[in-house]
């Protein structure tokens, strides 16, 4: 029982995640997690988390994917 709670945990660590090949990008000036293509321009400074290192960046082009839902205003 206690080994199968022990898996379930490790299964929630985001190093597990990123050793499968994805990876975090974060806000190279806010330090914010980016989520969305919309967060990001040409330019911005991003810094990327992989598995086994990290590295700078700047963004040179942003190429958006599907439509991303837009707020109505009342």
């Amino acid at each position: 029982m206690v080994h199968a709670q022990e898996r379930l945990l490790q299964s929630f660590d985001y190093r597990r995640v990123l050793e499968r090949g994805y990876a975090l990008v974060w806000d190279g000036e806010r330090h914010d997690l980016v989520r969305r293509g919309s967060q990001l321009a040409p330019g911005t400074l991003i810094e990327i988390q992989l598995a086994d290192a990290q590295a700078k960046a700047t963004v040179t082009e942003v190429e958006r994917q599907g439509s991303e839902p837009e707020k109505e205003t009342p």
